[in-house]
């Protein structure tokens, strides 16, 4: 690491940090520290949803999978547009007019308190296992670009998004998103310039060469395989649309993280529009990471080590500042989700938990702050954990995965199934967490993409079926009578 490097990260570092203080000082109500009083603009609405789903897991995965495996991945792009069209019509302005702090809310409206704590225990758990993750990516990677030590990158890293996000809030995070959004594209498209620089041949060149090496598959040549209805497959596009769909729809319909956000949009318009900002930017954002992956797979290094260490030592060869700007776009990744779930677990935990225990130590002004660290801290210890728990940390990023089904199908029973119940449900959300764990732990070989699609049928169908069965108890006299 050149010194031009350390200043990027330093003057990094400092912009969040210094944002998180003068944005801090709004901060007198919860309304404003958790929905920035319900005043944003879909712009930053946008963008802070594109970045905070995307993590530093996803800046090394998706150059490094089609570096490695070819444009399989890229279904996933366009099914951003038809979520954007099922969520806008379906749960946006069902959201946006219950004017509440947590998602959750409706499982209580429509059920009882019991599905509702159910929910948020699942989120918060679901969203410190995920933060964790991220942290160790990012740390990962850039230790091996630095050469600094993984726990120290994990602990600054961790520190300083911890900071920011709990004096600054809501409105903090959304703002500081924005930037972060920013400083990954610049690492995306510095990196992919001095990749083609690097090419004698120009980009013509370049494309020749992943062409020779089957970096198009399956377009060119097409893979007869990825039009297969075999579920045990890795990737088909009719897994790929399917699977990723219900992940969609997991992230932008269930997650209080995500939905958090529409809460604070000024109008339902705004909220909408918001979501359409995130489309767009998540699908320019993953074209220009395929195109890096692309890059990546003309190098020669490509096919020869690991994907993490192929963008690593792709990354190493940049010049002063383009590395360092590279760096800077994963520290960006990490932080936008750590500040995003920090703020959203807290959320959950005042809206969904506090009002039901039997005594308050602290004032609500307090327990915000408090809360806000605590889920902070826990994420830094959880990715000390993480980290050493070696092949274990593949297995576990699919089982996080897996865990925004269970909450979707909660979702789904609440707003559209009229003969669910609050029995039935509750043991429906019980169920999807426990078969989602067994099915990422013991179930293999399936599609990548069917895990989640899995994990929802099996909420539903549970849901239902336990909801028909109290139902019909209920109806010959022989347990209390359910909602």
């Amino acid at each position: 690491m050149s010194i031009l490097n350390y200043i990027i990260f330093f003057a990094y570092f400092v912009l969040v940090l210094v944002m998180g203080y003068l944005l801090g000082s709004h901060n007198k109500t919860g309304t404003e520290y958790f929905l920035a009083s319900r005043s944003m603009r879909w712009f930053p609405i946008g963008l802070s949803m594109m970045v905070t789903s995307f993590s530093a897991s996803n800046f090394k995965a998706f150059p490094t999978e089609v570096a490695t495996n070819g444009l399989y991945v890229m279904i996933s792009i366009p099914v951003f547009l038809l979520s954007g069209l099922v969520v806008n019509r379906f749960f946006v302005p069902k959201f946006h007019a219950m004017r509440a702090v947590s998602l959750y809310s409706v499982l209580e409206e429509k059920f009882d308190v019991r599905v509702r704590l159910l929910a948020g225990v699942i989120f918060m758990f679901w969203r410190l296992i995920w933060m964790a993750a991220t942290l160790v990516a990012a740390a990962k990677i850039l230790h091996v670009m630095t050469g600094l030590h993984w726990t120290w990158l994990l602990s600054i890293i961790g520190f300083v998004a911890l900071v920011y996000t709990v004096y600054g809030g809501i409105r903090a995070v959304i703002w500081t998103d924005v930037v972060q959004f920013f400083v990954i594209l610049c690492g995306v498209l510095a990196g992919m310039i001095v990749l083609i620089k690097a090419m004698p041949g120009g980009i013509g060149e370049l494309f020749s060469e992943v062409y020779a090496k089957g970096g198009f598959k399956p377009v060119a040549p097409v893979d007869p395989e990825f039009f297969s209805f075999n579920p045990m497959i890795r990737i088909t596009l009719w897994s790929g649309l399917l699977g990723t769909l219900v992940t969609f729809m997991g992230r932008f319909g269930a997650d209080q993280m995500m939905v958090q956000r529409y809460f604070t949009a000024r109008t339902v318009k705004g909220a909408k529009a918001g979501v359409w900002c995130n489309v767009i930017a998540s699908m320019f954002v993953l074209t220009l990471l395929s195109l890096f992956g692309v890059f990546l797979r003309s190098t020669p290094e490509a096919g020869t080590v690991s994907a993490g260490a192929l963008l690593a030592s792709v990354v190493a060869a940049m010049p002063d500042g383009v590395s360092g700007l590279v760096c800077a776009g994963i520290l960006a990744a990490s932080m936008s989700s750590m500040d995003s779930g920090i703020n959203a677990c807290s959320a959950s935990y005042m809206s969904d938990i506090r009002p039901r225990l039997p005594r308050h130590l602290l004032s609500e002004g307090s327990a915000r702050y408090f809360s806000s660290a605590v889920f902070g801290i826990l994420a830094i210890f959880f990715g000390y954990a993480v980290a050493q728990t070696g092949d274990f940390f593949e297995m576990l990023n699919k089982i996080v995965n897996g865990l925004g089904s269970p909450l979707l199908g909660l979702i789904l029973l609440a707003l559209f199934f009229k003969r669910a119940n609050a029995t039935g449900s509750f043991i429906g959300g019980l169920t999807g967490p426990i078969f989602s764990l067994y099915s990422g732990l013991f179930v293999k070989n399936l599609s990548l993409h069917y895990y989640s699609a899995l994990n929802l049928l099996v909420t539903l169908a549970v849901g239902l079926v336990a909801s028909l069965i109290v139902e019909r108890l209920v109806q010959t006299g022989k347990t209390p009578n359910q909602n």
